[in-house]
């Protein structure tokens, strides 16, 4: 006869009684047997996957009947008996670590813990988290331009949450030159006090952790000229718009000054026409949307064109 569903590390007694045709012997004497400790090893397997900066998920295998277990794990080199953090964990061998530092070798070590006893520590398994992401920010806009500000956004490219904007003037430098503004949590900014119908790029910089990157590519934008007299553009026109070859200008005051830039501010054309009208040939410049600044009378406007 195989006894099933017995309890480990326990003392059984059993006794036989013979069954004859119409009747049954005494019981037999006793006998007695203890039923083994369930096995209670270190496990073993240790494993490490999804490393990243600041997390890790470690995992390992349970070699006897443990459904619970004491992961200890500290910066590599570190003694498990005294230093380190404990984590318990149930049912399932797994657990991900967190808030760790970058770059940065770790050990962790696993216990199996049984009914009344622990094991010995396993075998210790090493990882290694990842840099710090430090890219150079990219996709720098600009929107809301007024005459005096402008907002300015980009995307960070790694994992920090602070950056430095720096701006000036269109062709400025920005290793020497400009102003530099520290931005935390939201990549946008607002610049104010600029000044009107004025040309500026801008640069971003992430800040990491020890470091900070490389310069982002630069981002142009014009700001709004000054508020004008209305009368002296009241009877203005350019036309046609869009256009493939020449726009003509009309003014019911002589045109002092034209100016047509690319939308990174870059100036392509210039003309002192100081007359009531004027054509521009656009035939040589590349489709795409340009900004034309015109100065009637020491008043400034700056309009879209677009050559196809």
């Amino acid at each position: 006869l195989n006894l099933t569903d017995l309890s480990p590390n326990t003392t059984y007694e059993f006794y036989i009684e013979a069954l004859c045709s119409d009747n049954e012997t005494e019981l037999s004497e006793a006998v007695s047997f203890t039923t083994l400790e369930l096995p209670c090893n270190p496990p073993s397997n240790l494993n490490v996957t999804n490393i990243t900066e600041n997390s890790a998920n470690v995992s390992w295998t349970e070699n006897g009947n443990a459904t619970s277990w004491e992961v200890t794990y500290g910066e590599s080199g570190f003694d498990p008996a005294t230093e380190g953090e404990s984590i318990l964990v149930a049912d399932n061998p797994e657990l991900n670590l967190t808030d760790l530092s970058p770059n940065t070798t770790y050990e962790f070590y696993i216990e199996a813990l049984c009914s009344d006893n622990e094991t010995e520590l396993s075998e210790a398994a090493s990882f290694t988290t990842l840099e710090f992401s430090c890219n150079p920010p990219s996709d720098l806009s600009v929107t809301s331009i007024t005459e005096n500000s402008a907002s300015v956004s980009w995307m960070e490219n790694g994992n920090a949450t602070s950056w430095e904007v720096i701006y000036g003037e269109s062709g400025f430098n920005p290793l020497t030159e400009g102003e530099s503004i520290l931005v935390a949590n939201n990549p946008e900014l607002n610049l104010t006090d600029l000044s009107p119908d004025t040309a500026y790029e801008f640069y971003v910089k992430a800040l990491c952790l020890d470091n900070e990157t490389e310069l982002s590519i630069s981002q142009n934008f014009i700001t709004e000229g000054l508020s004008v007299n209305e009368s002296n553009f009241s009877s203005f026109n350019y036309y046609p718009n869009p256009t493939s070859s020449v726009i003509n200008l009309e003014a019911g005051h002589r045109i002092s000054q034209i100016e047509i830039y690319s939308v990174t501010g870059k100036r392509l054309m210039f003309f002192q026409p100081h007359s009531l009208s004027k054509e521009i040939n656009l035939e040589s410049m590349a489709a795409g949307i340009y900004l034309m600044k015109i100065t009637i009378e020491n008043q400034i406007k700056t309009f879209k064109i677009i050559k196809e």
